[in-house]
């Protein structure tokens, strides 16, 4: 992959995560993914990058988006994943969700 397409890749996987995020809202579609969990004083580990938080939504959401549209090529994927970690984290920072 070139550097432009790993560019997008990354935008993809930013805008997929955040999609999902949207969804998981209350009063919205996939709500009730999300809704046993949130009277829970302690979530699982396992629970964060599946329904829990936007941000761990790179490491299982993006991975499925990205081989999803190119494949399985790991190297590439870890960098997308990781720079889409980055990216969600300074929008959950500055938008409130």
């Amino acid at each position: 992959m070139s550097g432009s397409e790993i560019i997008c890749a990354v935008i993809i996987n930013t805008l997929f995560c955040l999609s999902i995020r949207t969804l998981m809202m209350e009063n919205k579609p996939l709500h009730f993914l999300r809704k046993p969990l949130e009277n829970k004083k302690k979530v699982a580990w396992y629970w964060f990058p599946l329904v829990w938080c936007v941000i761990c939504f790179a490491s299982f959401w993006g991975s499925i988006c990205f081989i999803t549209l190119n494949g399985i090529m790991t190297r590439e994927m870890i960098i997308v994943c990781i720079s889409s970690t980055f990216l969600l984290k300074i929008v959950s920072d500055n938008v409130e969700f």
